[in-house]
């Protein structure tokens, strides 16, 4: 959610990038193993908690999104290990849009957390970052498709006042300083 719209920019590789892909790419391959063992709630109220029937239930649900995901993070890893560039490297860089799935089965957790706070003071405190954590992503987002689109032809406003020649955190803070100001109704040059 937060790097999959920055890779547009091409960020230069980092030690703490690279620790933080690796991460991520453990977590949701031991993720798969630990939700073929998670018990749900049924629809009728009852907890099921059977390995046999949550396994079921998870092959059904989301093991194929997850086991592709994972997949292609895993091969994006050994394309990049062994440093040769495949005919298929463009396409491994499109299904990592893929990866922005996960976000739907995160917001399936904070469901479950919200449902079980008693504080109305907690609760509207917890709606409120809510709506302005939705704000900053949008915002984030909007700042690198701004910097795609300005950086798609020689004419686009990146090459025009020589942003190209700046470093990625002048180039982003400059587009989120732009996506910011479409939300107020300024126009920024």
């Amino acid at each position: 959610c937060i790097m999959i719209p920055v890779s547009v920019m091409d960020p230069p590789s980092s030690w703490l990038s690279d620790t933080v892909m690796w991460w991520s790419r453990i977590f949701w391959s031991l993720n798969i193993l630990v939700s073929c063992c998670t018990g749900y709630v049924r629809e009728d109220g009852i907890v099921e908690m059977r390995p046999m029937a949550a396994a079921r239930r998870y092959v059904q649900s989301w093991f194929v999104i997850d086991a592709m995901i994972v997949t292609f993070d895993w091969m994006e890893a050994s394309g990049q290990s062994i440093g040769q560039i495949s005919r298929y490297d463009n396409g491994l860089r499109a299904l990592r849009m893929v990866r922005m799935v996960r976000v739907v089965k995160s917001l399936q957790v904070l469901k479950f957390i919200t449902e079980h706070i008693r504080s109305e003071q907690i609760l509207i405190g917890a709606a409120l970052g809510k709506w302005i954590f939705l704000l900053v992503i949008v915002n984030h987002i909007l700042a690198c498709i701004w910097y795609a689109v300005g950086n798609s032809t020689d004419a686009g406003w990146v090459q025009s006042y020589n942003w190209s020649r700046t470093d990625m955190f002048a180039k982003y803070t400059h587009s989120y300083k732009w996506s910011l100001a479409l939300f107020a109704g300024e126009l920024v040059r």
